[in-house]
């Protein structure tokens, strides 16, 4: 058995997920300098690290916390430009990120869970197209980078705003795609060839969304509101706290589709 097979096989994720941002934490010495902050560890760095599997983006990963540049920016519009902190909310978290579950576990007014579609990956396990919860029960969901992978997007919509209270909110981050189109579809269908063409970056995805999503989402329930990071900061600010990668043309940043569940009259 590889070694590297043998090492996920015996080592639970969150263990290893922890060695490796300990062992992550040792570049931060490499990266020494104030050019650059993460609001998510409170670390300065003369850069961030680069990020990437197949072809790394410069600057994206902070050296300390692993943190890219969504999950700084979503630190930031929930830490400077919300409330949310401060009250007392239901909050589910799907496919929690590690950095980000860490300080939402902190948030002592929270309510706080996380779920996956795989077992063992957070508090509770089950598909976003068949939440197991009951109807107007959430007053706050987070998901970043997970209804790109669903295999009926609008249903995991649906199933979001179901389980939601009325005017409440789900803060929603998409799979970051380098040819946006006009109008959303599914890409499933596509061969592997064709999907990297399209996506590229990622033929995993199922789903192409286009200019058209904000609609998307009000035909499956909410009010949408878009939030950029140039809608509150300015673009050096952007580049200095890590939402914008300045050495990549290609990645401007990640807007938040902050969605409130329509409350229905009559």
């Amino acid at each position: 058995m590889p070694l590297k097979t043998a090492y996920k096989k015996l080592i639970p994720i969150r263990l290893r997920n922890l060695l490796r941002l300990k062992f992550k934490s040792l570049r931060q010495v490499l990266y020494r300098g104030d050019a650059v902050s993460c609001l998510c560890c409170g670390g300065s760095y003369a850069r961030f690290a680069p990020f990437g599997a197949v072809t790394p983006r410069p600057n994206a990963a902070c050296p300390r916390c692993d943190s890219l540049e969504r999950h700084r920016f979503l630190y930031y519009f929930l830490s400077q430009k919300t409330d949310f902190f401060s009250q007392k909310l239901s909050v589910l978290h799907f496919a929690p990120e590690f950095v980000l579950e860490q300080l939402f576990r902190s948030q002592r007014a929270w309510n706080y869970t996380t779920a996956d579609i795989v077992d063992g990956l957070a508090d509770i396990a089950f598909d976003m197209q068949a939440i197991p919860l009951k109807n107007d029960s959430l007053d706050l969901i987070i998901c970043s980078h997970v209804t790109s992978y669903t295999d009926d997007e609008p249903l995991a919509l649906r199933e979001l705003c179901r389980v939601l209270k009325p005017e409440t909110g789900v803060l929603l981050q998409l799979t970051r795609i380098h040819k946006p189109t006009e109008q959303s579809f599914t890409g499933g269908a596509l061969d592997t060839a064709a999907r990297e063409t399209i996506y590229g970056f990622d033929p995993f995805v199922r789903w192409l969304h286009g200019r058209d999503y904000p609609e998307i989402l009000r035909e499956n329930g909410f009010d949408v509101t878009l939030i950029a990071p140039t809608d509150f900061v300015t673009l050096n600010f952007a580049q200095k706290y890590g939402f914008i990668n300045a050495e990549n043309d290609v990645f401007d940043g990640e807007t938040i589709f902050l969605c409130k569940k329509i409350k229905k009259t009559g």
